[in-house]
């Protein structure tokens, strides 16, 4: 939101300067986006000037060479681009070194000749735009050349401040919002209606003190019906003996500001409360309307032609405002045309209503239409306030048409909300912010910010929220309050005892940055893929059940339908478009999280890594060396070895999902097992929607996040420089035993039975003899022994190896192969 600074202080006075407004609002809790000097500094440099003569520019059709008189010995040459003006008019002029917003006038040459100053447009001076483009006129006033521009209409130097109001901060899209923080902050009481224009008579104003009891002694009819749901309150004024005109130079100033257009006086006044109040209003042409009014859903194959001269066909969850013909307006959003103010109104109905804000936030969404109005009916506008905003607007119109008279007032619906109400504990406030809170200040934190105190319990308070605040529901949102008004730089540093698990401990975070540099140093290029994708991808691999878990109900798109059951259609749509932009990528990879569904139909979240493979093409000046089943199943086996899981066993019936039945496997199950490999060539039904005949090699592994363990840091080990002693060791295991079970069972029992300084340095197998007919093998081991700080003698590796054996025989189904 846009506000101009010297606007601000006629809601909340300040004497301080724009840019302590501008650190009060960061203090806050706002986004200062810009900050924009406009207007002019009046410091003698800005004139009355006289144009004396205009000529064509020699080498410009669009430029002037004119003469000015501007009070000085002699007349000024001045080069212009206006098209509005002629010999005799009375114009402003800035002279050299005269400040315009952020420039500064210096001598300038345009297209060869020297321009001594500018004539100026209203719009550059900070003031009202006039009617037609071009240099502010100023014919009609009676003005003496030379005269300087602050003696006519003062100092407009200013600051623009582009704030980023939060979402739920609906309140604050309003300069009477804005004022009300400031005003908690330095305790300068707000003004809600101040003086825009100064007349000499204000009839209306009197009424502004109790807008609800004047709206209420006018003349009632019932003249609105409310057909849904999404409007809870609605009123409105019929003003007769109504002339438009243009608005005066100080409201149109006031809109300039904002960024919106200044139009005429019925429809500038609507936009000023939309911009002083937070309240959208919008003003029929009443002698339009046809009947009474109705708020109600659009019926089928209802169309409108908007303000803006587009004709929108509405859906039937559209809430319009219509008479008993026809639509007159989009609730809350946009007016229709058929009941807009032109020149030859003289009677208009004004609307002031509240609407759902996710009704408005739908129609905007499905109609891809958007206004000021609907921006903050998507936020929040206060009911409540709705009589003040009406009876402000009718003030306002009163200074440009002093003899309007208000036919009758009407409404339906409630305008009052029920009064919520927070019990806060100032040990939860201390606990919250870790430092120590003062009752009494706490409290006065509370009036400030215009909460009220229903009682006071000791550690307890009942605390009253104003109607304008919905986003305040629990104790830490008072605790927000609080530390919004102190500054977080009041609270005291201190180091917590507590143990912090930082991002690099997180196994997820560290496994997914040791299989980047893995895969990374293996030739892969890393790309990130969306996490929702298009249904169709899984069509045929998914039951209906995954399908009906996994996919979305109400998705922005169909190529965002549902959560990716797999990195692999992402990372081959990747392949492909790197193809078709003439990068063609042989190599892909992708860490991320997966949504898997288990045994019981629920949705898990799973971590993976992924990696494509397409078939590289051969040149003879430059061979590459063939990436193949055997060494995308080495490079699996890597990254499941940094996880510190044992690659999982295969499962020679299931064929993985997405991947061809013959020339593929999955390894484990990542439910079970925690660990879950698919490896092999893709199905190329599923890859023939990007590539023909191309094959892609792919593997997936999956880890189940609750089984992943944090990863050790390893450390460099000195190399063994003693002497080594050799035993072999031949044990007889079932055929169905693999070697790597014998192989851990052995180092277990080796840890149990040998005692420092000596230790088992390697343990190898080197041998193994099959037995088919009696169902057993024979595996042979080479077991290296060290010693720390000593000479090794056979005599205690004898003692040793003897006591492992022993062991072997008693604690296991092993049996020690004996030479006969």
């Amino acid at each position: 939101m846009i506000i101009r600074c010297g606007f601000l202080r006629r809601y909340i006075p300040l004497t301080q300067s724009d840019a302590w407004i501008a650190e009060a609002f960061i203090h806050l809790g706002f986004e200062v986006e810009q900050m924009t000097p406009c207007g002019y500094c009046g410091n003698g440099s800005l004139v009355v000037g006289q144009i004396l003569e205009k000529n064509p520019h020699p080498q410009a059709d669009r430029l002037s060479v004119c003469k000015v008189d501007v009070g000085q010995a002699s007349p000024l040459q001045i080069v212009c681009g206006a098209q509005n003006f002629k010999a005799g008019d009375i114009v402003p002029v800035a002279l050299i070194g005269a400040r315009l917003g952020d420039r500064i006038m210096e001598k300038a040459s345009l297209r060869g000749i020297d321009s001594y100053g500018m004539m100026c447009s209203a719009d550059e001076l900070g003031l009202a735009e006039t009617r037609c483009h071009g240099l502010f006129i100023l014919n009609d006033r009676n003005l003496k050349v030379g005269t300087p521009l602050e003696e006519l209409f003062g100092n407009t130097r200013d600051t623009l401040i582009d704030l980023s109001i939060p979402s739920n901060r609906g309140d604050c899209l309003s300069y009477i919002g804005l004022a009300r923080e400031l005003s908690a902050l330095s305790g300068i009481p707000v003004q809600e209606t101040p003086d825009l224009v100064v007349v000499s008579e204000d009839s209306f104003k009197a009424h502004l003190a109790n807008p609800k009891a004047f709206l209420h002694q006018l003349p009632q009819q019932a003249r609105v019906t409310l057909d849904t749901d999404a409007c809870d309150y609605f009123s409105g004024c019929c003003i007769e003996n109504i002339t438009v005109q243009p608005s005066p130079e100080a409201i149109q100033s006031f809109l300039l500001a904002s960024g919106l257009r200044p139009i005429n006086n019925l429809v500038d006044v609507t936009n000023v409360i939309l911009l002083e109040q937070g309240q959208p209003l919008h003003a029929f042409d009443a002698d339009q309307v046809k009947g009474n009014l109705c708020v109600r859903l659009a019926q089928p194959n209802e169309s409108l032609r908007l303000l803006t001269g587009a004709t929108q066909t509405l859906t039937p969850r559209t809430m319009v405002v219509a008479d008993d013909q026809q639509a007159l307006s989009i609730a809350g959003v946009m007016g229709g045309e058929s009941s807009r103010i032109t020149e030859q109104t003289k009677r208009i109905f004004i609307e002031c209503a509240h609407f759902n804000r996710r009704s408005i936030h739908n129609t905007s969404q499905t109609l891809h239409l958007s206004s000021d109005s609907s921006y903050r009916f998507e936020r929040f506008v206060d009911k409540e306030r709705a009589a003040l905003a009406l009876v402000r607007a009718i003030q306002l119109l009163s200074l440009t048409n002093p003899g309007l008279s208000i036919k009758f007032f009407t409404e339906a619906g409630q305008a009052h909300n029920e009064a919520q109400t927070l019990t806060v504990r100032l040990s939860k406030i201390t606990s919250v912010l870790g430092a120590p809170v003062d009752s009494s200040a706490f409290q006065d934190a509370l009036k400030r910010f215009q909460f009220t105190l229903d009682s006071v319990n000791g550690d307890t308070l009942t605390v009253r929220i104003p109607s304008y605040r919905p986003d305040i529901t629990q104790e830490v949102d008072l605790a927000e309050e609080w530390i919004r008004l102190q500054g977080t730089d009041t609270l005291p540093m201190r180091l917590t005892s507590e143990s912090v698990c930082t991002l690099q401990d997180d196994p997820v975070h560290t496994l997914r940055k040791h299989h980047a540099a893995l895969l990374t140093h293996a030739g892969f290029y890393e790309c990130y893929t969306d996490t929702l994708q298009p249904a169709q991808w899984y069509a045929e691999s998914l039951s209906e059940a995954q399908h009906k878990a996994l996919n979305l109900e109400k998705p922005l798109s169909v190529d965002h339908a549902c959560l990716r059951y797999s990195l692999i259609p992402g990372l081959v749509q990747a392949l492909f478009d790197n193809r078709r932009y003439g990068n063609p990528t042989e190599r892909l990879f992708e860490t991320g999280h997966i949504f898997k569904t288990n045994r019981q139909g629920s949705v898990c979240e799973v971590f993976a890594t992924a990696f494509v493979v397409m078939p590289s093409k051969k040149r003879l000046w430059n061979p590459v060396a063939p990436f193949d089943f055997y060494a995308a199943k080495a490079l699996a086996q890597n990254l499941v070895s940094a996880s510190g899981h044992p690659f999982p066993i295969v499962f020679p019936d299931a064929t993985p999902a997405l991947w061809q039945s013959k020339y593929s496997y999955r390894f484990g199950n990542w439910e079970q097992q925690g660990v879950e490999i698919a490896l092999g060539n893709l199905d190329l039904d599923f890859t023939k929607n990007w590539f023909k005949d191309d094959v892609v090699l792919a593997a997936e592994c999956l880890w189940r996040i609750d089984r992943l363990r944090p990863m050790t840091h390893k450390t460099f080990q000195a190399y063994y420089d003693g002497s080594l002693v050799t035993k072999d060791l031949a044990l007889w295991v079932s055929t169905e035993t693999l070697c790597d079970t014998v192989q851990r069972d052995l180092v277990k029992i080796a840890k149990k039975c040998i005692k420092n300084p000596i230790f088992l340095h390697d343990l190898a197998v080197f041998d193994v003899f099959q037995d088919p007919q009696n169902n057993r093998k024979s595996l042979a081991f080479s077991l290296q022994f060290g010693t720390n700080g000593s000479v090794l003698t056979d005599t205690q590796v004898q003692s040793v190896f003897d006591a492992l054996q022993e062991q072997i025989e008693h604690s296991t189904s092993y049996r020690i192969r004996k030479l006969n």
